[in-house]
């Protein structure tokens, strides 16, 4: 490539495998199966005091399944949670399977729920409150697209930079404008650039492969749950993940309402304690501050200069978002750290960063390194609390 700089692509086997064609997952009840899966994650991460998607540092107050009764459109899940920027509300909708298209009815369904609430000011605030999208599996498009736009939302200042910077790429501008023209077909009125952009600043869009028979989603809670537990608990996590989901079956049906104190008398409440894995959320807090400060080390500009190479990072993106491996190389010198650190900032703000430098993986394992760091978990664990 003429900038110097290579991108390669490494897949050993799929990212996710789907679990059945969708009529036959939902005449089995598979797409109640799955939303209650994910009620489940979401009061686990309660019981064990993990944050929210798209809120740092945030603590879950309250959990309400089917929240129409609350006066909300979006139903599947509500939650009420608390962070040092003040409190929050996250709608999400939990569909199994869809597709990001004008013809898909189950999407257009989706948006207009989200759009109704997301225009409501006496139960939604767009400075604070979040709109979430939860599906089993994200295909390329909407890894690649949708993803994409919803990271450049949150990255852009204005609007005006939001629609110039998808207007650079067809395949982004059309996946914009899918959203524009449903909305607008469902409202029958034209929606601004400054309206689409706050919308997407809100939206947070998530899979879970609860589906799938060996999930990892699945094995990070039960590792969670395990590093979690009461050492005087009799139980295996599997078994209090059972107990947490058949809690959840039981009040779903009836909308009902979760908090702390509520729950407090329930059998499977006296199986955790709580500060079992505060020293994980220490060195993952470690690990997060080393990588800022390699970060902050590097530049993406030569006596003021900056080049913004849009198509070599989209290919890095793609990569990224589809395989489990992707390489850059080329030459020193050529820009590569700071063409990864731009992406990074513009496109992963909100995942969890590990950076290392190249000398500190000069070690036998993967292990020594962190050892070397100062932290002394094993990776699996730390990996499993990121799932907070």
């Amino acid at each position: 490539m003429k900038e110097g700089i290579d991108c390669n692509f490494y897949n050993p086997q799929p990212l996710n495998i789907m679990f059945e064609n969708s009529s036959v997952f939902s005449k089995g009840g598979g797409g109640t199966n799955f939303e209650q899966y994910i009620q489940t994650a979401f009061l686990t991460s309660m019981i064990t005091h993990g944050n929210v998607p798209g809120i740092k540092d945030s603590t879950i107050i309250e959990i309400a399944l089917q929240a129409t009764r609350l006066g909300y459109k979006t139903d599947d899940l509500f939650v009420r949670c608390s962070s040092p920027l003040g409190n929050h509300r996250l709608l999400a909708q939990i569909k199994h399977e869809f597709s990001f298209t004008i013809k898909d009815e189950t999407f257009k369904e989706i948006l207009t729920q989200l759009w109704s609430d997301f225009n409501n000011s006496e139960i939604f605030d767009q400075d604070y409150d979040k709109l979430l999208i939860i599906k089993e599996y994200l295909n390329k498009t909407e890894a690649n697209n949708i993803k994409s736009l919803i990271n450049w939302a949150k990255s852009k200042s204005s609007a005006s930079d939001f629609i110039l910077e998808t207007k650079r790429i067809k395949n982004k501008e059309e996946a914009l404008n899918i959203f524009r023209t449903v909305i607008e077909d469902i409202y029958k009125d034209k929606i601004s650039d400054e309206y689409l952009w706050a919308f997407f600043k809100c939206l947070e869009l998530l899979a879970y492969d609860f589906g799938n028979h060996d999930s990892t989603h699945k094995a990070y809670y039960l590792n969670l749950i395990k590093l979690s537990k009461s050492s005087e608990s009799k139980l295996s996590e599997s078994e209090i993940w059972s107990q947490l989901y058949e809690y959840i079956s039981l009040i779903n049906k009836d909308g009902g309402q979760i908090s702390v104190e509520s729950i407090v008398k329930e059998s499977f409440f006296s199986q955790f304690k709580f500060d079992n894995h505060t020293h994980f959320h220490q060195s993952i807090e470690k690990l997060n501050k080393d990588s800022k400060l390699i970060l902050n080390q590097l530049s993406n500009e030569i006596h003021g200069f900056h080049i913004d190479r849009i198509d070599l990072k989209q290919r890095i993106v793609d990569s990224i978002n589809n395989q489990r491996l992707t390489l850059i190389t080329g030459n020193p010198g050529v820009g590569k750290s700071a063409l990864i650190n731009d992406i990074l900032k513009e496109e992963f703000e909100s995942s969890h960063l590990i950076v290392f430098r190249a000398d500190q993986l000069n070690e036998p394992h993967l292990s020594n390194v962190f050892t070397n760091l100062g932290v002394n978990d094993s990776i699996e664990d730390i990996l499993s609390c990121l799932s907070l």
